[in-house]
């Protein structure tokens, strides 16, 4: 369950990707340790894919629609 929360919250927090800026390193996040591996950190492209190309896209889409209705 925790590794479900985290791969939710992905979207919003790139630190926790565990970047390390101030040295340009990558570092084991909570998430990691937890996992044992990488694997929930896959997801933070899917959801950044989905919420920076596709919603926009389909914004108009949805406006049109609901102006249809009205």
């Amino acid at each position: 369950m925790r590794l479900t929360g985290s791969k939710a919250d992905l979207a919003k927090a790139v630190p926790a990707l565990g970047y390390r800026l101030d040295r340009g390193v990558k570092a084991d996040t909570a998430v990691q340790q937890v996992a044992g591996n990488a694997t929930p950190l896959m997801s933070y492209t899917i959801v950044y894919a989905l919420s920076n190309v596709a919603l926009p896209l389909l914004g108009p889409i949805a406006v049109a629609m609901t102006s249809a209705l009205n």
